[in-house]
């Protein structure tokens, strides 16, 4: 199983922290005829060259700095632990739970609810009566802000990652199943805006044997939440992160 770098802070040690990543963000310049450190002092960066302190040696450093370019420029924010999201690492294993988004089954029922209200207020408003009011607005919409807080609270998507797989795990599942991905096969994660939806979408890219194939995993509501996801599954996994062509 690969694990964190030791600069890697892990989740729960307080997200209010940033990673530091020094080993990638630094780099010593050696002489290329003696191995000699060539000290900072010895390095012309504005013509790229350096000369030895040692063997007296001049040389360029044009591939060193080029190297050091590309680094700061994939850099990306690092983002901390939004609201929702629990983590928690054991025994080799690393747990993510968060919040289901709305499913469109929801949606159309949110929908028929809303009808049946404003049918309640039309039917109250013709006949006199309050009743109508009571039945197809006030009890759906009393059904609807129970159904609501408890979804909020009780249907959530669950991702472990133990020595092999990334398991991912859907209570109550609305027609999902679980899924399970060999952790060998995954080369990068990335993250697509759904605008017409309004939910974001964490991606797998993965080797299927005849070619890399992108597999969605699961919608969250906002970017933040997915984007923290897929950073904590990199660092989890060591996979360096690059931009890829769908990402938004």
């Amino acid at each position: 199983m690969k694990k964190h770098s030791d600069s890697y802070k892990k989740p729960l040690s307080g997200f209010d922290d940033f990673r530091v990543d020094l080993p990638n963000s630094f780099k010593i310049i050696r002489c290329p005829n003696c191995g000699t450190e060539t000290p900072s002092s010895n390095l012309n960066l504005e013509n790229k060259i350096g000369k030895c302190s040692n063997c007296n040696g001049v040389f360029s450093i044009e591939n060193e700095l080029g190297k050091l370019q590309t680094y700061s420029q994939k850099v990306k924010q690092q983002i901390l632990r939004p609201e929702g999201i629990e983590l928690f690492e054991f025994q080799n294993q690393l747990e993510v739970c968060f919040e289901q988004s709305i499913t469109w089954i929801e949606w159309v029922l949110y929908i028929i609810a809303l009808l049946f209200g404003m049918a309640g207020i039309g039917a109250s408003i013709e006949t006199g009566s309050i009743l109508p009011f009571f039945i197809l607005t006030i009890l759906p919409l009393v059904i609807s802000t129970i159904y609501y807080f408890r979804r909020k609270a009780k249907h959530r998507i669950f991702l472990l990652i133990d020595e092999e797989y990334l398991n991912i795990s859907w209570r109550p599942r609305k027609f999902n199943r679980d899924q399970r991905f060999a952790i060998s096969d995954i080369h990068q994660l990335f993250v697509k805006h759904k605008a017409d939806l309004g939910v974001w979408q964490l991606y797998m890219i993965s080797d299927q044997g005849n070619g890399q194939k992108q597999t969605k995993l699961f919608s969250l509501n906002s970017a933040s939440k997915a984007k923290y996801i897929e950073q904590e599954i990199e660092a989890y996994l060591n996979i360096q992160d690059v931009v890829v062509p769908e990402e938004s």
